[in-house]
């Protein structure tokens, strides 16, 4: 197979989607992820995180880790999900 330049992202994009979207397990891992990068991104940043009486501007830290965390949490989901239907 021989690949143009234009073809590399079209075909970069068919494997990253097949390999996030493949079971259930990584559909509700992607899509907690996602929500949570949204969800935190959005609602954080005007929170600020107080540290020693200034503000921090450090809040991507605090939208990492809660990514990370729902993402967990959407992993088990899916596992648990996954493991009803077999």
């Amino acid at each position: 197979m021989k690949l143009g330049l234009k073809d590399v992202p079209a075909a970069s994009w068919t494997v990253l989607g097949r390999l996030v979207w493949s079971t259930p397990q990584r559909r509700r891992t992607t899509s907690f992820v996602l929500g949570a990068l949204v969800l935190m991104t959005v609602f954080l940043p005007p929170i600020g995180i107080a540290t020693r009486g200034g503000a921090f501007a450090g809040w991507w830290i605090a939208v990492f880790i809660g990514a990370v965390l729902s993402g967990l949490v959407g992993n088990r989901i899916g596992v648990a999900r996954e493991k009803s239907v077999e």
